[in-house]
């Protein structure tokens, strides 16, 4: 190997290193997994715990039985609002944001409330009522 193609492999590697050590632990934060909790449908409700909420402001929940994900929100006072994570233009499954859904099909984008920031969606997003019982957050999807 020559000295030069020695410098460079070298180089890339420490670069890649480097790169990995101070962007690592900052994309370790950001796991989706994180945000998503698989919850079941029992009496036309799902059950979320609060204590899911220690140190977030939304949670996506997913179920198999539900075709689009749901938003849970919790508000600054307390209490929590669930959206359909479904686009009022063409029905496609939103992406969650810190300030928002974003719909990646036609750019539609929703704040955290559901209402319509950006076209060329018109409608708010779908809302369910929710209902906090004892330790946990129910949301009725009927």
């Amino acid at each position: 190997m020559e000295r030069r193609d020695f410098l460079k492999a070298g180089c890339g590697y420490c670069g890649a290193l480097v790169t990995i050590s101070v962007l690592g632990p900052l994309l370790d934060g950001c796991k989706p997994s994180d945000l998503i909790f698989h919850a079941e449908v029992a009496n036309k409700s799902i059950s979320v715990p609060i204590e899911k909420f220690a140190e977030k402001k939304y949670l996506i929940i997913r179920n198999s039985n539900i075709d689009f994900d749901l938003l849970l929100v919790k508000d600054i006072d307390n209490t929590f609002h669930a959206l359909a994570m479904q686009c009022t233009h063409r029905q496609q499954p939103l992406v969650v944001t810190s300030t928002g859904l974003i719909c990646n099909e036609h750019g539609s984008r929703f704040d955290l409330d559901g209402n319509v920031t950006q076209d060329p969606a018109t409608r708010p997003l779908q809302k369910f009522t929710t209902q906090v019982v004892g330790p946990n957050v129910l949301i009725h999807i009927t």
